[in-house]
């Protein structure tokens, strides 16, 4: 069980009492008022340099996997597709459809400028904001920004995995896309 120390209360809490609480969900459990807003900022330095790696990785192998490239599209076109949801826009993608690897590398640069412009812009409470959206199923939601985010960014570490799966045995180096190997190499 995972336990994080609230300084402001001193007292410990679980992972699923921090998201039950009211107090995670205001960020009032953070010291540092600009706590979220770095972290999505930084979750998005990592998002990039993680594509990079993969379609580094990619193209190495000179002739791309259609599974790889099927998996590589499917996240950049979930990133503006969200970005089009934060923004209020009808600026969506087909979610399968296939881009070359320049093609997906503009894409990429593209989008991850307009996510982080948007958090840059965007003040703590911004986060907590609610966004109504329709799925591509046409089913209707409602999630916060950071939820958004958050979502976001699981969603393509799981398809980067897929891809990485793909690649075995058919790159000499496998792409190493864990965030604390970004970190460490940010040092």
């Amino acid at each position: 069980m995972v336990k994080f120390f609230l300084r402001r209360k001193k007292r410990y809490f679980t992972c699923s009492m921090l998201v039950r609480s009211n107090h995670f969900q205001t960020g009032e459990t953070h010291q540092n008022q600009k706590f979220m807003k770095e972290h999505f900022e930084r979750l998005f330095e990592y998002e990039h340099w993680a594509n990079l790696k993969v379609i580094d990785a990619i193209e190495e192998t000179r002739f791309p996997n259609a599974k790889c490239m099927e998996l590589l599209n499917h996240i950049l076109a979930a990133q503006n597709n969200w970005l089009s949801r934060v923004r209020h826009e009808q600026t969506y993608m087909a979610l399968w459809e296939m881009r070359d690897l320049f093609e997906c590398i503009h894409l990429l640069t593209k989008v991850t400028q307009n996510w982080k412009q948007l958090i840059a812009q965007m003040d703590e409470n911004e986060f907590h904001k609610q966004i109504s959206y329709k799925t591509s199923l046409n089913e209707t939601y409602t999630s916060s920004v950071a939820e958004i985010i958050t979502h976001l960014i699981n969603h393509s570490t799981y398809h980067r995995g897929q891809i990485v799966s793909e690649l075995k045995g058919k790159i000499e180096k496998m792409p190493v896309t864990d965030y604390i190997a970004f970190m460490r190499e940010k040092k």
